[in-house]
C-alpha cells in the first residue's frame, strides 16, 4: 500500500491480523485502530515504515511497521467493517 492509502484510512492487513486503519484526529494525532479499536499511536509515517507506540503496564512499547507488508483489505459490496 501507498503511504496516502494508509493515511487516507484505508484498511489493511499486517502480518496474521486483519483490518486496522489509520484514524486522523482533530487535533492532528493519528492513532491505529483494528476494528474501530484504539491499538497505538502513531509517531511518524515516513517512506517506508510508520512508527506507533502504545503504554503497556506503564511502560512504552514502540513498534515499526513495514509499509511494503500492509496489504490492502477489499471489503465486499455491502458489508460494513468498523
Amino acid at each position: 500500500m501507498t503511504k496516502e492509502e494508509l493515511l487516507s484510512g484505508a484498511k489493511f492487513r499486517y502480518g496474521d491480523t486483519s483490518y486496522y486503519n489509520i484514524v486522523s484526529h482533530e487535533d492532528g494525532s493519528m492513532s491505529i485502530c483494528q476494528f474501530g479499536m484504539y491499538r497505538a499511536n502513531v509517531e511518524s509515517v515516513g517512506n517506508r515504515f510508520i512508527k506507533a507506540f502504545t503504554f503497556i503496564i506503564n511502560k512504552k512499547v514502540n513498534v515499526k511497521i513495514d509499509m511494503s507488508e500492509c496489504i490492502a483489505m477489499e471489503e465486499p459490496e455491502g458489508a460494513v467493517i468498523l
